[in-house]
């Protein structure tokens, strides 16, 4: 089936029509607009209802015109990022996964090699909503992780950061790691010692790698396989989720 582009005669009435400038590309308003805290500007269309002036949204306008139920201006967001922009193939939901991206995107600013949050989250965790109820929130490395990889939800294990830098969200820099977290070395996840930055188990000699290469420490090296490896444990962990995704989506319960 071929696709057939959308003409601005196809959505806007004769009302709207004089509004709207086409580009090519985007299909910028040239009508009211509302200027939000961030700068950023709103389309909207001034009409008069019971002899009372009223704003709506242009593009709430625009995506009840193609079908979709009635939501209020917050609900959408221009992902072409063309803040005028009306054209309904580059107007999506706020919390899809485009809309949750590009939200990634303005709550950060690249920094040298890392993108550092500037958002709201403290102490490294740092949130996005996941719906329009206020206590709903993803943690931002796992949803950047969870885009990067085609994964449609996050199962277990802990995300690390190459860069050691929390307030990143560089998906560059953000690592699958089936070790927990908290409390525990970086190397093979050994429980640390009282204000001990270096782990005295992983500090011992090196000996051989496990079956795959990995280096291993020396009191690892005499477990068999792949069992005692770390680094393989979350290959293993990253593949099992790739296959249960894959799995679902053939079953159509994704």
């Amino acid at each position: 089936m071929t696709y057939t582009p959308l003409s601005p005669f196809d959505v806007f009435d004769a009302d709207t029509i004089t509004a709207v400038h086409d580009t090519g590309d985007c299909w910028l308003w040239t009508g009211q607009y509302k200027v939000s805290r961030d700068g950023s500007r709103h389309p909207y269309y001034s009409y008069t209802e019971n002899k009372h002036t009223k704003l709506k949204s242009m593009r709430a306008i625009v995506m009840e015109r193609m079908g979709n139920e009635p939501r209020n201006a917050q609900s959408y967001v221009p992902i072409c990022e063309q803040d005028l922009c009306v054209h309904p193939d580059h107007i999506d939901d706020r919390y899809s996964d485009a809309g949750r991206l590009l939200f990634v995107k303005n709550q950060s600013e690249q920094q040298g090699e890392c993108r550092i949050w500037t958002g709201s989250g403290s102490s490294g965790y740092l949130r996005i909503p996941t719906s329009r109820t206020k206590s709903d929130f993803i943690s931002a490395h796992k949803f950047v992780y969870m885009q990067e990889h085609g994964l449609p939800y996050f199962m277990g294990g802990t995300l690390r950061l190459s860069c050691d830098n929390r307030m990143c969200v560089s998906h560059k820099h953000i690592s699958f790691d089936f070790r927990p977290a908290n409390g525990l070395c970086p190397e093979a996840g050994h429980k640390l010692p009282p204000g001990a930055s270096v782990c005295p188990i992983c500090a011992r000699p090196r000996s051989k790698g496990c079956d795959r290469g990995h280096v291993l420490p020396a009191h690892e090296a005499s477990y068999a396989g792949n069992i005692g490896c770390w680094h393989c444990r979350s290959e293993d962990a990253l593949e099992f989720m790739r296959e249960r995704n894959e799995a679902s989506m053939k079953a159509g319960r994704l």
